[in-house]
């Protein structure tokens, strides 16, 4: 594509605005509202994006399949530990009206296993030669394990017998194998490389969440929706945390949506199949929220220095001000949630009130 030049303006034609913000995700509309708040409502704020819609990852996909709205997630999941946040993100949610309180209302905590639906690991074709749908040993997001009958669903496993033992011994054994780390911590590292994917690393049923006169999916016969993950990388191949990151970015570009269509509908039939799925008859809509720049990368003990953390590191150097310039962001904390855009909003905004 070729660069396009536009000349210099002889004449000051718009008005003059106290805060211009590049990006109007919840770093920029948090400055917009901390900057209002702390220099008066009468400052004029001009805000620029380059997509249709305000919002950055705090956004959602919407879907209307025989007549009945479907919602999930497209960006920001969920609002973490909200009783953890600093003074000036708590405000910042209760000025615009977020109240975390009924969560336990909104959230059906019991709808999976009421319903008896649990967790399984998919050994795709592409990688094990055929599609297998096995028992999940290594438990769901809560580290709880399945361990009554581990020889037998192992077997199951379309892995080697030598595989298969050194798993077992994995699950069984008193040895600490990967330095002083928990049981819970083993078991999150083996999810990620366990059946290695062809795309999504996880897909499933979204959260059941119903409010506002919106009702999650209530009955076996009617329409869901699925939420797939996919975090490219580079394993096995000597490079760092963000080595990989850079790499995994690069192939997320060069992929068109077809690419993704043909590698997500082959992973659901496989897995899904035997269970009398019809991709041509049930998916009703496919949607891919790319996020090419990467989450806002967060420093681990593996790769760089232990001291690191969102108070100390490079990205201090990285976000420096500059004059009438301050960069908020939640990769500018080096955290990659809600309350760190909003606490980077607030540090660029004192910045800018004290230049």
């Amino acid at each position: 594509m070729g660069e396009t030049r536009f000349a210099i303006p002889q004449d000051l034609t718009d008005d003059e605005f106290g805060l211009v913000i590049a990006g109007g995700g919840i770093s920029g509309l948090s400055a917009a509202l901390l900057y209002q708040q702390r220099a008066g409502r009468d400052r004029k704020i001009l805000i620029l994006d380059n997509h249709d819609d305000f919002g950055g990852h705090a956004k959602r996909n919407e879907f209307t399949v025989d007549g009945q709205l479907l919602l999930c997630h497209g960006g920001g999941q969920t609002i973490s530990s909200p009783a953890s946040y600093s003074p000036v993100s708590a405000k910042v949610l209760k000025d615009i009206g977020i109240d975390t309180d009924p969560f336990d209302e909104y959230f059906d905590q019991d709808y999976f296993s009421s319903r008896n639906l649990g967790t399984d690991l998919y050994f795709g074709s592409e990688q094990y030669g055929k599609d297998v749908l096995c028992p999940n040993i290594f438990g769901g997001y809560s580290g709880e394990d399945n361990l009554d009958n581990l020889v037998f669903d192992v077997a199951t496993y379309p892995i080697s017998d030598e595989t298969k033992a050194a798993l077992i011994r994995l699950m069984t054994s008193e040895t600490d194998y990967l330095g002083g780390k928990s049981h819970a911590e083993k078991l999150d590292i083996h999810k990620v490389v366990c059946a290695q994917p062809s795309l999504m690393h996880s897909f499933g049923m979204d959260f059941p969440v119903s409010m506002g006169g919106y009702d999650y999916t209530s009955e076996s016969g009617q329409p869901t929706v699925l939420h797939g993950t996919w975090c490219p990388a580079v394993p096995d191949q000597g490079l760092s945390n963000i080595e990989q990151h850079k790499q995994g970015r690069r192939d997320l570009f060069a992929m068109s949506f077809d690419d993704f269509e043909d590698k997500i509908v082959p992973q659901l039939s496989g897995a899904l199949s035997g269970g009398g799925f019809d991709p041509g008859r049930d998916i009703a809509g496919i949607t891919v929220n790319r996020w090419p720049h990467g989450y806002a990368y967060e420093y681990t003990e593996l790769y760089d220095d232990p001291s690191f953390g969102p108070d100390k590191g490079p990205h201090l150097v990285a976000r420096k001000q500059i004059g009438r310039i301050s960069i908020a962001n939640s990769d500018a904390n080096a955290y990659a949630y809600v309350d760190g855009a909003i606490d980077a909003a607030d540090r660029a905004v004192n910045e800018q009130l004290t230049a």
